[in-house]
């Protein structure tokens, strides 16, 4: 059983694990400051300054942002998306090398200059103006409302680089359900065991806390994702506390403002032999070579 979210847990006959992933771009092209300001409207990159399967657009009220994007692997329907975030001094430009190889591995890749930079508008240049909008929290909403703008519930990533880096961190921290790691390192320890023609003595099962939000429906649609034959399970709450309880997992839902609301739980992942007998329990930042040892000494 592994929790992977604040409204998540998962389940595994034989093993569990997870994946990180991360890009460094380069910089060979000076783009020029752009003004900014109440009615201005700047125009996307020409297409020969980048690569080709990137493109330049504009997403509209993304927490009250116009903000400038750069795209790849639009063209394919229904992939997994990743999120980049560039540093300081930096452009979403800065990912433009990065981003090509990403799509040509499957993803929807989408890097926006954030607040504050490059062609996004929307945000007061005023030399007195109030600074919380710039709030590293505000950033964060500014980040998940250009994911759901895309139409996308969750990604399989979010990507920083250098100032970036903090910024896609608390992504995870205040939206793992956005952001879901621990389910992506799951996935990685699948995709060894796979490797060593082993994956098929193997069972990832994931359960969520949240059958309000997560229905079977959203499931079958989300778990693809991570390439990792993640069985999902939901159900009615009492069903999911009972078996909540029968592996110790402890979780609390809490309430928020504007019927909002989020799950505080413990943070142990499990791995089940073929009886279902628990017979390790892992931190969510568990080592994967560990994980995947453990689980071909049950195989």
């Amino acid at each position: 059983m592994v929790k992977c979210s604040r409204r998540h847990f998962t389940l595994a006959v034989s093993s569990l694990g997870l994946a990180s992933l991360g890009a460094a771009p380069v910089v060979s092209r000076s783009v020029s400051a752009q003004p900014t300001g109440p009615g201005v409207e700047l125009e996307p990159y020409p297409s020969d300054w980048l690569p080709d399967g990137v493109r330049s657009r504009f997403v509209s009220n993304v927490n009250g942002l116009r903000v400038h994007v750069l795209e790849a692997g639009y063209e394919t329907p229904n992939r997994p998306a990743l999120l980049l975030l560039h540093g300081f001094p930096e452009l979403a430009y800065s990912w433009r090398h990065v981003m090509v190889p990403l799509a040509e591995a499957g993803y929807h890749v989408f890097a926006p200059d954030v607040r504050g930079y490059g062609r996004t508008t929307g945000w007061s240049a005023d030399y007195d103006t109030d600074l919380s909008p710039f709030r590293r929290l505000n950033k964060v909403r500014d980040a998940l409302g250009l994911v759901l703008a895309f139409g996308y519930r969750s990604v399989a990533a979010v990507i920083g680089r250098d100032a970036g880096s903090p910024l896609a961190a608390w992504c995870g921290i205040t939206r793992p359900d956005i952001c879901p790691a621990v389910l992506a390192r799951v996935a990685q320890v699948y995709r060894q065991l796979q490797e060593a023609g082993e994956a098929d003595q193997v069972q990832p099962v994931f359960i969520t806390f949240d059958p309000e939000r997560d229905t079977a429906a959203h499931l079958k649609e989300y778990l693809p994702w991570f390439k990792a034959d993640i069985i999902g399970l939901t159900g009615s709450v009492a069903e999911i506390e009972a078996v909540a309880e029968q592996y110790g997992v402890v979780f609390l839902k809490t309430d928020g403002q504007d019927e909002a609301y989020d799950f505080t739980h413990s943070d142990y992942i499990y791995l089940l032999d073929r009886q279902g007998r628990v017979r390790k329990l892992y931190p969510a930042d568990f080592d994967i070579d560990e994980v995947v040892n453990d689980v071909q000494s049950l195989l």
